[in-house]
């Protein structure tokens, strides 16, 4: 991915990539079109949108979760929508995933965080889905502190694959 990346996990035989995005920092707090980052995040979102394009074409179901700095009421997040063909896990959430001490004092804290799911081959169950990290800590000095500058997000997903597609692949591991 142009200046950031992905990382990628397959899992053995399990028809399954589990991957981790990290889009262009937007240091301005500005999600719009118009921000001096969008071109970065435009061109990262379309080669993320073919890279999921691919993996899914051989059959895989994908999780791909991380940074993606855009904003979930931004032009980017429906676009990326559209091109990848994912659902969001925390769709029905509009929890800001960042602290506002984090954030430019000037601008509305927003969702930047996201777990998506490509499935086309099993029905899939979601279990749950959680924030993370939304407390602060006391650190071994005294300090009181947030564990990350963004708040987790965690899910649980069950896997159902059809019978025909259980009989094509022998191999699949399914405990």
């Amino acid at each position: 991915i142009i200046k950031n990346g992905i990382l990628s996990c397959k899992i053995e035989n399990f028809p399954l990539y589990v991957m981790n995005a990290y889009m262009t920092t937007n240091v301005d707090g500005d999600y719009s079109v118009n921000n001096r980052f969008a071109k970065y995040l435009d061109a990262q979102l379309k080669q993320l949108a073919d890279v999921l394009k691919t993996l899914s074409a051989k059959k895989n179901e994908i999780i791909i979760a991380g940074d993606f700095n855009m904003a979930k009421d931004s032009d980017f997040y429906e676009q990326f929508l559209k091109l990848s063909h994912v659902k969001d896990i925390f769709t029905n959430f509009n929890t800001p995933t960042q602290h506002p001490e984090y954030s430019p004092k000037d601008k509305e804290v927003k969702r930047i965080d996201y777990i998506f799911l490509l499935n086309q081959y099993a029905q899939t169950t979601i279990a749950s889905a959680k924030h993370l990290f939304t407390q602060k800590v006391i650190m071994p000095n005294g300090k009181s502190l947030y564990l990350s500058d963004h708040i987790g997000l965690r899910t649980d997903l069950t896997f159902h694959f059809p019978e025909e597609y259980i009989k094509e692949n022998p191999n699949l591991a399914l405990t």
